[in-house]
């Protein structure tokens, strides 16, 4: 709005930038006090404040205070008064937060304005009307608008009040006093996932005990259409004139308390559209924390636990999980290095995610190696197959079902994984980089289509088909237009290959959507805005939500769904899956779906057992018990229809009984409490403040009897200083790490 040096337009750095280039150290205020505030232009001074605010570091969400006066380098300012800033510094890119705002859902820096118009958020100019003063607006808390909740939409419970009027020296009373949070509301009407709800329609929700209004925002993609202000009762229609036709959007909602007793909720979501009637549409997810904006990633999805897998691009090996309500990263070691295309796909044999391949900026290496990603401890493990393919950049991935192999192609030819080796077989087929693949289940063969011709430097628009052995290209009239890039997945809705966006040679952004029968292709007609075209969107069919996923890889904060039409009822849940210790317990999870859907849930172990309901009809929320687990980890399943709720329940705790250590030649002897070890089993030793080695001399005698070995190499890898210690971490698929305290042969 132009309030800012950093602008170009007017006045001084505002208070948040001089705290963190070190020009002021603010003023921290945790529960009740009054303040003078001098001109920031001529006295770097400010007020900082928030719930749970340790005060000490910039990184975090909070209100900050500043007196803005037209003096100094403020003296052509907008005007004068208490100006209030709105910082949530917590995103985190690779060590930086995204300084240029473009996280609209969770600025870095955003002006309270002091009249609610709202216009910065707009696009216009600040003015003077934005200021805190008495005589314009001299109170700023729980119960005004704009209010001083979170972005999460719950209660800072920060509160300015008695303003002075605008002045050199200006007064207010600050506080931070804890109140009660509110629970969320549960939006009723329009049902989750309407697609006629019209462009007036009538949002109603539950009630919620001790809320004396609520407040409704309207989201599409990233904007912010509309907000209500306080509302009263449990119903509201929207006004004509705020929503386009064959439109998807979003509705928030949340509880708002008196501020005396109670404060507010955190918002509740569901998405309709205005009238897309038949036809797909995308809707747009944000989220406070997803991946940062990385080219290049690897991505693939797991059937056997309904997530998506995204790891590195750029200088990332960061690995993130998408479960369809949320992303997670997992920081992992031993993982794969950074790098650029890596090639992922599920391998049928193992259940887990199979990385190939690569490339490093920095080294200009290609890399050759092959991983595998366990989903379910969130960890890899490095293989050392007979024989591999070269060392490429270039290789895209897919699961051919029916083989039960992972195909990987490259425009030197193709090679399969049967889940303990490769083996090339054809040097035929599309030389092209930059194209895509997947495994078609109607016509069980695996569909290539696209890719860059080089030389030539021409993107192409072939489709290719490999069966196994050959591959052969079809000639097809009216494909898409040649591009590179573009997402290729089967959809298990239609039974058809569907490919989406895109770029060409000339790096023209495609966002058409195309589907595949085997003959031909034919353009599919959508509704709602589909994620812009970029040059490297990532894409999969969730194939237990029933949608495609996009995933874009720049600083865009939305994971775009496709939603189809299908035959019954859609039905999400959420959470997707809880985790309980050995001992067990009690749980639940909430079912989401349209009022008229029938469901029944069913457990698929019998140490699940589902307390209430066993079936039912519309939204409700399911309750079940778990019993104890004197065994490994393991996992079951409620099925609500075909949407699955995952249960992982650790197994018994492991200890160590015995670390004994054996003279000629050199081993250790580990003894554990219960069975650990499988044939997943490695060894990784760690000295102090050294990197971790793995360590492939060791025997299993039995499931809980571990020998590591090595004589004289050994001894001298473990040796360490007295008083320190050694870790030694057994990694399979359940982790666990072992402490050998000071070495007594130094």
């Amino acid at each position: 709005g132009g309030l800012d040096m950093m602008d170009a337009v007017w006045g001084d750095h505002n208070a948040f930038s001089k705290w963190v280039l070190g020009w002021l150290n603010p003023v921290v205020v945790n529960s009740n006090d009054s303040l003078t505030l001098p001109p920031l232009s001529t006295n770097p001074s400010a007020v900082v404040l928030a719930r749970d605010f340790n005060g000490t570091d910039y990184g975090q969400e909070f209100f900050i205070v500043q007196n803005r006066q037209q003096v100094a380098n403020d003296s052509d300012f907008a005007g004068s008064g208490l100006l209030i800033l709105h910082i949530d510094a917590r995103r985190d890119c690779d060590g930086y937060t995204i300084f240029d705002n473009s996280y609209t859902e969770h600025k870095l820096v955003r002006v309270m304005e002091a009249d609610g118009l709202e216009e910065i958020e707009k696009g216009k100019w600040g003015d003077a009307e934005d200021f805190y003063y008495s005589g314009n607006k001299d109170n700023f808390g729980i119960s005004t608008f704009p209010n001083s909740d979170f972005y999460s939409g719950k209660s800072s419970f920060v509160s300015v009040k008695n303003i002075s009027e605008s002045k050199e020296q200006m007064t207010a009373d600050f506080s931070v006093n804890p109140l009660n949070d509110l629970p969320s509301p549960e939006i009723i009407s329009p049902a989750k996932g309407a697609t006629d709800a019209g462009t007036t329609p009538e949002i109603k929700w539950n009630s919620v005990s001790g809320a004396s209004g609520y407040e409704i925002e309207i989201h599409e993609n990233q904007n912010t259409v509309y907000k209500s202000g306080a509302v009263q009762g449990t119903s509201f229609t929207m006004p004509s004139g705020k929503l386009q036709t064959n439109r998807v959007y979003t509705i928030w909602l949340k509880a708002k308390g008196d501020g005396t007793a109670s404060s507010s909720s955190e918002w509740s979501k569901s998405y309709f559209s205005t009238g897309c009637g038949e036809l797909p549409y995308f809707l747009s997810k944000t989220f406070f924390d997803p991946p940062c904006y990385t080219y290049y990633a690897g991505f693939a999805y797991h059937p056997p636990r309904g997530i998506f897998v995204r790891f590195g691009g750029n200088r990332s090996n960061e690995t993130f999980e998408y479960d369809g309500n949320l992303w997670t990263k997992f920081s992992t070691i031993p993982a794969p290095e950074d790098r650029y295309y890596p090639a992922l796909a599920y391998d049928p044999k193992n259940q887990k995610i199979l990385l190939f391949g690569g490339y490093n900026y920095d080294t200009d290496e290609e890399y050759g190696d092959t991983w595998l990603y366990y989903p379910s401890t969130h960890s890899w493990q490095e293989l050392n197959p007979p024989s591999s393919p070269p060392p490429s950049w270039a290789y895209r991935a897919t699961t051919y079902y029916k083989r039960k192999v992972v195909v990987l192609h490259s425009p030197d030819g193709t090679w399969e994984w049967n889940g303990d080796t490769w083996t090339k077989t054809s040097t035929s087929g599309p030389k092209y980089y930059y194209g895509n693949l997947c495994y078609d289940a109607n016509l069980q063969k695996v569909i290539y289509f696209g890719g860059f011709q080089y030389p030539g430097n021409v993107c192409k628009n072939e489709t290719w088909i490999y069966d196994g052995a050959n591959w052969q290209k079809i000639s097809i009239s009216n494909p898409p237009d040649k591009r590179c890039d573009a997402v290729l997945t089967f959809d298990t809705n239609t039974q058809k290959t569907i490919l989406f966006g895109g770029s060409n040679e000339y790096y023209d952004l495609f966002t058409d959507l195309w589907e595949f029968d085997g003959n031909s292709w034919q353009q599919i007609s959508f509704c709602g805005k589909p994620p812009q075209g970029y040059y490297d969107t990532l894409g999969a069919f969730d194939e237990k939500r029933k949608r495609l996923v996009l995933a874009k890889a720049s600083s865009e904060t939305s994971t775009y769904e496709l939603v189809e039409k299908t035959t019954g009822c859609t039905i999400e849940l959420n959470p997707t899956s809880l985790t309980f210790s050995s001992e067990g317990g009690n749980g639940s999870f909430s079912i989401i779906t349209d009022e008229n859907c029938e469901w029944t849930a069913t457990s698929d172990s019998e140490w699940i057992t589902i307390s209430s309901p066993i079936s039912g009809k519309g939204s409700s929320t399911v309750s079940f018990s778990v019993s104890s687990n004197s065994g490994e980890k393991r996992t079951g399943n409620i099925l609500i229809n075909e949407a699955q709720f995952e249960i992982i329940q650790e197994g018994q705790t492991i200890s160590v009984l015995n670390v004994a250590e054996l003279k000629d030649p050199y081993r250790i002897k580990i003894t554990l409490s219960a069975p650990f070890f499988n044939e997943q089993t490695k060894v990784y030793i760690q000295k102090p403040n050294e990197p971790i080695i793995e360590w492939s001399n060791f025997k299993v005698k039995s499931p809980t009897l571990i020998v590591i070995k090595g004589g004289k190499s050994l001894k001298k890898a473990i040796k360490v200083p007295a008083g320190m210690k050694l870790q030694i971490k057994l990694n399979s698929d359940h982790s666990l790490t072992l402490e050998i305290v000071e070495n007594r042969r130094n």
